[in-house]
C-alpha cells in the first residue's frame, strides 16, 4: 500500500504501473470473487427465488453453486467475449441446471457501443490514453426486449454489476422493473443521460416508490467497519442519497438491495440497521486520514 502511494506521486511511473497491471490482467484474466457478506444476503433470499437474472456475470458461478438443485432458471448476461468463453466453460459443469447464457450487454436500448477492456465497461472511466485504445464495438439490448421475446413471466432476483451502466440496465426494464421482488445493483453514478449526469437519487426514482432500499454490508467497505459483525443490511431513504453521494465521491462504492414492498420481508431473517450519518462521517474521516 505504501509503495502504491509513492508511485502515485510520480505520474509517469504510476501510469506505467497501471499499464503493466492491465496487461497482466488480460493475460491471466483473474477476477476477484464475490464478497462473503454479499453471498450471505443471497443465501437468505435464495428459498424465495425461481428465476435469476445476473447482468455482468463475468465468469462467476457462485449463485449457481450455492443454489444448485433447486430448479432455478438462471439467465446470465456477459458482454465481454473473453469472460463469456470462460463462463461457458465453468457453466458446463452444471449440466443439470437450467442456465441460459447471453453474450450481450444490457442497457436501455438496442445498440452497438464501445466496450473498454481497461474499465470492463462501456464507459472509459480511466484517463490513460494508451489503455483507452483497448476497446471494441459490442451489442447491448434492453431487458424488456429479452423478457418479452423469451416469454418470461416473472423475475425473482435481478443483479447488475456493470460499472456505471447499472442505471441504464434498470431503465431498460420498463414496466417489468416494479414486478421483481429483489434487485441488487451498484450505485454507479456520473454517466451522462438526457443532458445531465446520473446521481444516486435517479436510481431510486426508477422504482416509483414501490421498494424499500438497503445498502449491503460487506467486509471490505471501510464505512461499515464499526458496525456489528452480524449486520446484513443498512436501510436508507431518499433523504440519505446526498450523504451517500458525498461518501462515493471519495472512491467508496456501495451495493444496493431493493426489496419490493409487496414482499413480506419478515419471512427472511435479515439483521438490519438504519443509515447513520454521524457514524459514517466518523468512519469516512478515519478512512481519508489513512489515505494521506
Amino acid at each position: 500500500m505504501h509503495l502504491k502511494k509513492k508511485l502515485k506521486q510520480i505520474p509517469f511511473i504510476y501510469e506505467t504501473y497501471k499499464i503493466a497491471k492491465f496487461l497482466r490482467q488480460q493475460l491471466f484474466m483473474k477476477h476477484p470473487k464475490m464478497l462473503n457478506k454479499e453471498l450471505k444476503v443471497f443465501k437468505k433470499i435464495m428459498p424465495h427465488l425461481n428465476t435469476i437474472f445476473d447482468v455482468g456475470a463475468r465468469y462467476d458461478t457462485d449463485y449457481i453453486e450455492i443454489s444448485r438443485g433447486r430448479s432455478i432458471n438462471y439467465h446470465l448476461f456477459e458482454i465481454n467475449p473473453r469472460f463469456f468463453k470462460k463462463l461457458q466453460k465453468k457453466v458446463s459443469l452444471y449440466s443439470n441446471e437450467k442456465i441460459f447464457l447471453n453474450n450481450v450487454g444490457v442497457g436501455h436500448k438496442v445498440d452497438k457501443v464501445n466496450y473498454y477492456l481497461n474499465s470492463e465497461s462501456v464507459y472509459n472511466i480511466f484517463s490513460n490514453k494508451f489503455l483507452s485504445l483497448f476497446s471494441k464495438k459490442l451489442d447491448i439490448l434492453p431487458l424488456k426486449k429479452y423478457i418479452k421475446e423469451n416469454n418470461i413471466s416473472l423475475i425473482d432476483f435481478l443483479k447488475t454489476d456493470i460499472e456505471l451502466f447499472d442505471y441504464f440496465a434498470l431503465l431498460g426494464l420498463g414496466g417489468y422493473l416494479v414486478n421483481i421482488n429483489f434487485i441488487q445493483f451498484e450505485f454507479g453514478v456520473g454517466a451522462a443521460h438526457n443532458s445531465k449526469f446520473i446521481k444516486e437519487e435517479d436510481y431510486l426514482d426508477l422504482f416509483q416508490k414501490k421498494y424499500n432500499f438497503f445498502l449491503i454490508r460487506d467486509e471490505v467497505n471501510p464505512i461499515f467497519s464499526s458496525l456489528p459483525e452480524d449486520i446484513d443490511l443498512i436501510s436508507f431513504e431518499y433523504k440519505d442519497t446526498k450523504h451517500i453521494g458525498k461518501i462515493q465521491e471519495t472512491g467508496i462504492g456501495f451495493n444496493v438491495l431493493a426489496i419490493n414492498k409487496s414482499f413480506n420481508i419478515s419471512d427472511i431473517n435479515f439483521i438490519i440497521t438504519e443509515y447513520n450519518h454521524n457514524l459514517f462521517d466518523l468512519e469516512l474521516n478515519h478512512f481519508l486520514k489513512k489515505k494521506i
